[in-house]
């Protein structure tokens, strides 16, 4: 009986130690889930501002490919404006050809 005894008293002080150890450690996890919370609270104004930037960014990246399409509608006018010329200054040195050659 003297091990059962000795057991239950080794059994008992380990369930002793762990209750009073418990609250400790319900306030160390208790202080590391506030400094988690304040991390998390710092960490929010700048995501805030890396959303806003990211959205700002997107707006003149849409602006820049506007002005590029712009630019390209125009220099594909251009350059029909351009052949039609060319072709005009051709056709007129052929009718002026064939007034002064016969």
């Amino acid at each position: 009986m003297d091990d059962i005894t000795e057991k239950s008293r080794q059994i008992t002080e380990d369930a002793v130690d762990k209750a009073e150890q418990a609250p400790i450690k319900v306030k160390e996890l208790g202080d590391a889930a506030k400094d988690i919370g304040s991390k998390i609270e710092r960490m929010q104004p700048s995501t805030h501002d890396d959303v806003s930037q990211i959205d700002r960014i997107s707006t003149v990246i849409n602006d820049v490919d506007e002005i590029v399409s712009t630019i390209a509608a125009a220099i594909e006018e251009q350059s029909t404006v351009t052949k039609e010329i060319a072709y005009a200054c051709r056709h007129n040195g052929e009718i002026q050809a064939e007034i002064i050659y016969g």
